[in-house]
């Protein structure tokens, strides 16, 4: 487990800081919406004060040697390369994330990552992670995000990530696996990939002050599932069809940072409000057919 902190220097109370955690693309195969990806990378890239990480699993990764290989999952970009089909996935996601590279925090590995580098004895993440040059944080870290602005005193904000655990199929199993997290790990914001869904949930930890006259303190803590670019379902057989599992909503989630909003005035004298954090989402609300979903 790694510790890592990050400052950002602001110039107004009411500036936010946007975060993009980009989990579970599995870019080089047909079934990964990149097309997607690459929309919400130009979005990070566009956007003032926003930011973005790797959560891992960002390539497939299955080598044509590997048991799981299936040529019919390879996207059409890779099918010439499949004598080094993990660095030509490699260099396409460097390729996309390329432009923000100023704007990527730091990176995790995931399990596809692990498995090749166990495997064949290819570091991808240490390859992506120096073409890029943002840190390696392993598979799971604290992080501390340290908000600043001039004359003021710092807001700070904890985070626990990690690539992600389970394989658990219900969404209420998805979520609970991240939230047990919270029994032993203390944090403000925890996220989570690897299942393959998009999704948050909130709770409350009550504690009581150490020192003068005593009194209740809540914090407000919340658990998301960070999101996923592969469909589940597609014209051939996939992993997850064979194991029947619900599709769920693609792309990432985006986190708005206000770090010193909502101020009030007691006595003339302006107060600041705590830290907030939002979830901002879209959702295109389209007709799921079989032929709309289904990859050409």
């Amino acid at each position: 487990m790694i510790a890592w902190s990050k400052d950002f220097n602001l110039k107004h109370r009411s500036d936010c800081i946007y975060l993009r955690p980009f989990f579970d693309i599995h870019a080089g195969t047909s079934d990964c919406d990149i097309e997607m990806f690459k929309r919400d990378v130009q979005w990070v890239k566009d956007t003032p004060n926003a930011y973005a990480y790797l959560g891992g699993d960002m390539c497939d990764f299955i080598n044509t040697s590997d048991k799981r290989f299936d040529p019919q999952t390879i996207a059409l970009t890779h099918l010439k390369k499949l004598d080094n089909l993990a660095m030509s996935q490699c260099n396409e996601i460097i390729d996309i994330l390329m432009p923000i590279k100023h704007k990527l925090l730091f990176m995790l590995e995931g399990n596809h990552e692990d498995s090749i580098k166990r495997h064949y004895h290819l570091d991808v993440a240490a390859y992506i992670s120096c073409r890029l040059e943002i840190p390696n944080l392993s598979d799971i870290a604290f992080v501390r995000l340290t908000f600043k602005r001039s004359g003021r005193a710092s807001r700070s904000l904890k985070l626990f990530t990690a690539h992600g655990f389970g394989s658990a199929a219900t969404y209420a199993g998805k979520i609970k696996r991240i939230m047990d997290l919270m029994l032993w790990a203390d944090a403000d914001v925890y996220i989570c990939g690897h299942v393959h869904s998009k999704g948050f949930s909130e709770n409350v930890k009550l504690s009581i002050t150490r020192q003068d006259e005593p009194r209740i303190i809540d914090n407000n803590r919340i658990a998301i599932i960070a999101g996923t670019y592969l469909k589940v379902y597609s014209k051939h057989s996939t992993y997850g069809s064979r194991k029947g599992y619900a599709p769920g909503p693609l792309g990432c989630t985006t986190l708005k940072i206000t770090p010193f909003g909502g101020c009030h005035k007691v006595n003339k004298v302006t107060h600041e409000g705590p830290l907030e954090v939002e979830i901002v989402n879209k959702t295109n609300m389209r007709d799921i057919n079989v032929d709309a979903y289904l990859v050409d």
